[in-house]
C-alpha cells in the first residue's frame, strides 16, 4: 500500500521506446525551498523545510502541462518544445513555466490559433528528441519545433548511449535502445525500479554488470570546457554526434512539413552576480569550475562555435544570454535562477517567456 500510494505522484518513469518519459494524467503538489520572500532577499537564508508552492500536472499523453492534446484542430498551429528540465520546469506551477507564458502572450495577442505543446523532460538531449520525434511528429503534427540546447547536452548524449546503447538507423541516428528490455521491465514493474536504484547505491559492481557500457573506454565530454574554451576531443563529440543529430532532426522535421529552430538556454554560473546557496556543495563547485574555466567571459567560446555550426546548416536559431544578462545589468538584486535549484525561478520564467516570445514573432503570423 505504501509504494502504491507513493508512486501515484511519480511521473518520472523508464521507457522502453524513449529511454525515459513522464507517465500521463499525475497530479502532484510542488515543494520548494525557494519561496517568493527567500527570492526577494540577497544573500537569502533558506529555510530548512520546503515549502508548498503550486500544483505540477501531466497531460493525457504524459507531457508535463496541464491541458490535454488531442487530434489536431482545423486552423490549429502547433509549436513543439523539445528541451531539458530547464524547459520541463518541474520546479514552478505550470501558469509560471514559460511555455505557459509564452501560450499566454499568444493569447493576448489574438494568436490563439497557435498552440505551445512542451515535450520537454529533464536530461533531455538531442539523442533522446530524436526518439521523441519518431513517435510524437506523426501524432501532434507540429507546424514549428523549437529544440532547447543546454551547454551539457552533449555529455548526455554520451551518457544516454554509454547507459542504455543505441539501435542506429542508416543515417547513423538513434532508432530504439538497445536496453529496450531492461527498460521494458523496470517500467512495468516498481519493485525492479527500487532494487535498481538501490543497487547503482550500495552494489555498483553488480550494478554495472546489469548496466554494462556501450562506450566502454571512452570518456564523457567535458561540457564545462565545451562551455568555456574550445576543447578537441568534447568539439569532435559534438561534431559526430549532438551536431550529427541536431542535423538529423532538422530533416526529420523538415520532412513532416514543419519549420525547426534551435533556442539556447544558458546556465546561471556564467552570470557574475548570480549568488549561490552556500550549502550546495555540488553546485557551487560546478559553479567555481565554470567561473575559472570561462573567466569571465560568459560562455562566449561556446555561443560562438554554436551560432557558426547552427548557420553553415540553414538553422534558425535564437539566444537567451543577452536578454537574460539585461535583466541582470537593470536589477542585480533579481534572482533569476533558483538558490537551492538552480533553474530559471519565476522571474528568470518570465524573462525567457520575453525572449522566446521575441524569437518567435518572426514565424507567427
Amino acid at each position: 500500500m505504501g509504494v502504491r500510494l507513493y508512486k501515484q505522484d511519480i511521473a518520472f518513469q523508464p521507457d522502453p521506446d524513449l529511454i525515459r518519459s513522464l507517465r500521463p494524467n499525475v497530479k502532484r503538489t510542488i515543494y520548494a525551498h525557494d519561496t517568493l520572500e527567500v527570492l526577494k532577499k540577497l544573500p537569502a537564508e533558506l529555510p530548512a523545510e520546503q515549502f508548498d508552492i503550486g500544483e505540477d500536472y501531466t497531460n493525457n499523453i504524459g507531457f508535463r502541462m496541464k491541458d490535454d492534446v488531442g487530434e489536431k484542430k482545423t486552423g490549429e498551429k502547433r509549436i513543439l518544445f523539445l528541451g531539458d528540465s530547464f524547459v520541463e520546469a518541474d520546479g514552478v506551477s505550470n501558469d509560471e513555466r514559460f511555455y505557459s507564458l509564452v501560450q499566454q502572450s499568444l493569447n493576448a495577442a489574438g494568436q490563439s490559433g497557435w498552440r505551445i505543446i512542451n515535450g520537454a523532460i529533464q536530461n533531455g538531449s538531442p539523442a533522446q528528441y530524436i526518439l521523441q520525434l519518431r513517435k510524437y511528429l506523426p501524432a501532434l503534427k507540429p507546424d514549428v519545433v523549437i529544440l532547447f540546447l543546454s551547454p551539457n547536452d552533449l555529455a548526455d548524449d554520451f551518457n544516454f548511449e554509454d547507459q542504455f546503447g543505441f539501435v542506429f538507423d542508416n543515417q547513423n541516428l538513434p532508432l530504439r535502445p538497445k536496453s529496450q528490455s531492461k527498460l521494458w521491465l523496470l517500467q512495468k514493474f516498481w519493485a525492479l525500479r527500487y532494487l535498481d536504484v538501490l543497487a547503482g547505491r550500495e552494489f555498483p559492481r553488480l550494478h554495472n554488470v546489469l548496466w554494462p557500457e556501450y562506450l566502454k573506454g571512452q570518456a564523457s565530454p567535458d561540457w564545462v570546457k565545451f562551455l568555456c574554451s574550445r576543447d578537441e576531443y568534447a568539439d569532435d563529440w559534438f561534431q559526430k554526434k549532438t551536431g550529427h543529430y541536431i542535423d538529423g532532426i532538422k530533416k526529420m522535421v523538415n520532412d513532416a512539413g514543419a519549420e525547426i529552430g534551435v533556442y539556447l538556454v544558458n546556465y546561471m554560473h556564467i552570470f557574475d552576480n548570480e549568488p549561490i546557496y552556500k550549502f550546495q556543495i555540488n553546485t557551487l563547485n560546478l559553479d567555481a569550475a565554470i567561473k575559472k574555466e570561462c573567466a569571465g567571459n560568459g560562455g562566449r567560446s561556446y555561443r560562438d562555435y554554436v551560432y557558426d555550426f547552427l548557420k553553415s546548416r540553414g538553422i534558425w536559431f535564437g539566444d537567451s544570454y543577452e536578454s537574460f544578462l539585461a535583466e541582470k545589468t537593470k536589477d542585480p538584486r533579481k534572482k533569476l535562477f533558483y538558490y537551492y535549484d538552480y533553474h530559471f525561478s519565476p522571474a528568470g520564467h518570465r524573462v525567457m517567456a520575453r525572449a522566446v516570445m521575441d524569437f518567435l514573432a518572426e514565424k507567427i503570423k
